[in-house]
């Protein structure tokens, strides 16, 4: 497949391996003049961000922008827009895959993310960040509200594969043999616990995290 040149891309399983990899992240992104947008799944920004903001803050990143719905599920675009335009980082959160697939995959905002994640800027992703980042974005049934299952074309950052965050070979081979199968992509990346997988131009470069 294409590879995307001068891209850098965070795929990011759990919380022990969000703080683990926030200072290559932060210096990815530039350093002290890194400018952090994190897309969050609920309005409750505020309370998020004392989560999120002290890994990204301890790493040297003086400015964080924190998008999320409002009370009603919907995503102001043109908010959005402007902390992307001004981003030289992008974090993505964990929580309801279904909620971040629905608010940050579609349409424009997919699209913008895409082409400023081609333009330079750094996508790191936490858990559901993680695997919608991929060109297909696929949930096991018993981690859908539904039980259905979820198998969707994802950002597609990184084409040809899937992502499974969370990953224990025992619970989620056979469901990410299943998803490869239907969706037709050739690779998966299981993400075990605090583990980060680091892609430059698309491919594999580095693990933060347990061997």
């Amino acid at each position: 497949y294409n590879l995307i040149m001068n891209t850098k891309l965070y795929l990011i399983s759990d919380g022990d391996a969000y703080e683990s990899s926030a200072v290559s992240f932060v210096e990815a992104a530039g350093g002290e003049s890194a400018v952090i947008a994190l897309l969050l799944h609920s309005p409750e920004v505020e309370r998020l961000l004392g989560f999120y903001g002290p890994p990204l803050e301890e790493a040297g990143a003086k400015q964080i922008l924190p998008i999320g719905p409002d009370a009603f599920g919907n995503l102001d675009k043109e908010a959005f827009m402007a902390a992307l335009d001004a981003a030289t980082g992008v974090m993505v959160g964990g929580g309801d895959t279904e909620i971040y697939w629905r608010l940050y995959t579609l349409d424009l905002v997919g699209a913008d993310l895409r082409s400023r994640f081609r333009a330079g800027m750094v996508y790191g992703g936490l858990s559901a960040g993680a695997d919608i980042a991929t060109q297909i974005c696929a949930v096991a049934p018993e981690d859908t509200e539904d039980g259905a299952g979820m198998i969707k074309q994802g950002l597609n950052l990184l084409p040809g594969c899937l992502t499974i965050s969370h990953f224990e070979p025992e619970k989620n081979l056979p469901f990410t043999v299943e998803a490869m199968q239907i969706s037709g992509v050739s690779r998966a990346w299981g993400l075990g616990e605090a583990t980060t997988a680091v892609f430059e131009d698309g491919r594999l470069t580095e693990t933060i995290g347990p061997p």
